[in-house]
């Protein structure tokens, strides 16, 4: 009898192989599955302008010039934790303290960080300051981010055939993706043969042993 290579026997295996359909799995249940076909995203991630640190949103002008010998002095008009939505607008000679990931308020062109600011911020603190004195000049845009910066709407988030790690979970909870489609995971029959195999269970009789490669196989199998 003619040995096949490995290279050889696996193309011949793959060849009358065709890929599994599709099923729809809850995202926790997702994980080291392959995902059947591009997702986009229905929203822009971000949702919308938010600040990248704790700090003082305000107009990049007012900052112009500031230093720590000479601050620039601005009125605090609100307060905007994370998770609220700003109602009022920022104009030029007013700021709003702001924390991370906090919706930008309308007029808004900058933040400006806390460490850069005569402000100790005590977290937890009923109200900010009623003024702020900035030490630092910044430029248009400055620890903003903007929406759909990471990926805008309609953007490509992941492609058919991706494996989905932790990571990739993440990013589709991120869009709200509590469904999704994967390819089928196929159904695996071993069959361990040999007239000296006994199973674990069993107690070895003179010239048995017992059956272990189709639980190492079972095991490979399912990292597969």
């Amino acid at each position: 009898m003619r040995l096949l290579s490995v290279d050889t026997a696996l193309t011949q295996i793959l060849s009358d192989m065709t890929q599994l359909g599709a099923e729809t799995v809850a995202l926790p249940a997702a994980l080291n599955r392959v995902i059947a076909q591009d997702i986009t995203a229905p929203i822009n991630l971000p949702p919308f302008d938010n600040s990248a640190m704790d700090g003082y949103a305000i107009h990049f002008e007012d900052s112009q010039n500031a230093s720590r010998s000479r601050p620039a002095a601005l009125t605090v008009t609100m307060d905007i934790p994370a998770g609220t939505a700003p109602q009022q607008r920022i104009e030029r000679g007013q700021a709003a303290r702001i924390m991370t990931g906090a919706p930008l308020p309308r007029g808004a062109t900058a933040v400006i960080a806390v460490e850069d600011t005569d402000d100790d911020w005590q977290k937890g603190a009923p109200a900010p300051p009623p003024r702020v004195a900035l030490f630092k000049a910044l430029s248009e845009g400055a620890n903003i981010r903007r929406a759909g910066e990471n990926i805008p709407i309609g953007g490509l988030v992941i492609s058919a055939g991706t494996l989905i790690r932790p990571a990739e979970l993440g990013m589709l909870a991120a869009i709200g993706q509590s469904e999704l489609p994967v390819i089928r995971q196929p159904k695996v029959a071993i069959l361990s043969s040999g007239d000296e195999l006994v199973d674990i269970d069993q107690a070895l009789a003179p010239g048995k042993i017992r059956d272990t490669n189709s639980y190492t196989l079972a095991g490979l199998i399912q990292q597969a």
